[in-house]
Parts: C-alpha cells; sequence; structure tokens
C-alpha cells in the first residue's frame, strides 16, 4: 500500500508512515516487503527534499546485500539514490551510478527500461543537462503515446472521459500516469535549458485548418 502515489497526492501520508516504519522494523514481515516500506518512506522524503531519504535508501542497500535481492530491487533503490545525488549536484556519483545500473536494465521488461530513462533524465535536468534530458524525454513521451494508443493531436480538446474511450483497449493506467510524468519532466528540462516544448505540427494544424 505504501508505494501506491495516491497517499501521497491525497495529503494523508503522515498517517501512512508511522505504519511503514513500524513494519520496516519488523523482522517477521519479508524482506521485499519491508524494502517497498522503505521505498516509499524514501519516496516521500524525496519530495520533501529531506536528508532523511538517505537514511532509507541505506537501510534498502542493507536489505538487498543481507538477503540478497534481485536486480528490480537494487534499480529500485539506486534510481531514487540517482536523483538524490543530482540534486546535491554531486555529478560524478550520479555518472558512476548511471554506468553500474545500465547493464543491469538491460536484462529486464522494457517497462523498467523506460522508468530508468525517466529517473536519468530527472537526474541530468537536476544537473542542468537539460539538452539530453530533453532528448531522452521525447522518445519516451512518443513511446508512451504509442503504448496507450493516442497522439497528441488526438489528445488536444478532449476531457478524461472523452480519452478513456479513445485509448487502446487494455492499455495500462500506469503507463498514462507515466506519460504524464514525463510530459511534466520535459516541460521542466525545457524551462532550465531556456527553450519552449513545441506541441508537434499536427497538433498545431488541427487549430489552424
Amino acid at each position: 500500500m505504501g508505494t501506491e502515489e495516491l497517499f501521497h497526492e491525497l495529503g494523508v501520508w503522515p498517517e501512512i508512515a508511522g505504519y511503514l516504519e513500524a513494519a520496516i522494523a519488523n523482522p517477521e514481515i519479508p524482506a521485499d516487503q519491508r524494502l517497498k516500506g522503505l521505498d516509499a518512506l524514501a519516496f516521500a522524503d524525496i519530495k520533501l527534499k529531506s536528508h532523511r531519504a538517505l537514511a532509507w535508501l541505506d537501510q534498502m542497500d542493507g536489505l538487498i546485500a543481507e538477503h540478497h535481492l534481485g536486480n528490480e530491487e537494487q534499480l529500485r533503490v539506486g534510481m531514487k539514490r540517482m536523483v538524490v545525488l543530482a540534486s546535491d549536484g554531486n555529478r560524478r556519483s550520479v555518472a558512476a551510478l548511471i554506468a553500474r545500473l545500465a547493464p543491469v536494465v538491460q536484462g529486464m521488461p522494457a517497462a523498467h527500461k523506460r522508468i530508468f530513462s525517466y529517473n536519468v533524465a530527472i537526474a541530468e535536468t537536476a544537473l542542468g543537462d537539460a539538452e539530453p534530458a530533453i532528448r531522452r524525454l521525447d522518445r519516451l513521451v512518443a513511446d508512451y503515446y504509442e503504448i496507450i494508443g493516442l497522439t497528441p493531436r488526438e489528445v488536444m480538446g478532449n476531457n478524461s472521459p472523452q480519452l478513456a474511450k479513445m485509448v487502446k483497449q487494455g492499455a495500462n493506467v500506469e503507463d498514462i500516469k507515466h506519460l504524464a510524468d514525463s510530459l511534466d519532466a520535459l516541460a521542466k528540462a525545457h524551462d532550465v535549458a531556456g527553450s519552449v516544448a513545441h506541441l508537434p505540427e499536427s497538433t498545431l494544424s488541427s487549430f489552424t485548418n
């Protein structure tokens, strides 16, 4: 439950955090579940820009080593540490972490690769490397549009109930959320670059014809 973003979005996180802190201290709870609890706590503190996030991430690394958890768990903690290091301007450590995680991601499903690419772009933007982040996010946005079966032109001028009928049958809600996150990250990268995120020409033409 703690990994659901809904708790963060609704502002009830302080009520959830106490339960998670108790759970991660309970050795009777499986290590992979305790790691997810730590992951949720780290996510919350990263959003709050609190350095407590590093303590949660260190505990995650400890659980991974102690219980020989797998690549997915390593990626989970590594991507969050990447974002924290980038926010502190630690370019060398971010580069080393990306280089260590990239081979791990190669053997994972495409969804994991997209999430990794998103987090790399977030780190690049935080370090001021907006141009490579923009190129990375442009590709990611195009991928997510294709996955959900929509185009920017179709999205413009339609509200949520209409779009729900237009998405590809069986489209994952998480992919729609990831598209929204990627578009937000793309706009922020353009802000850092001092450029404008233009709509595709096909979208613009629908308003001028």
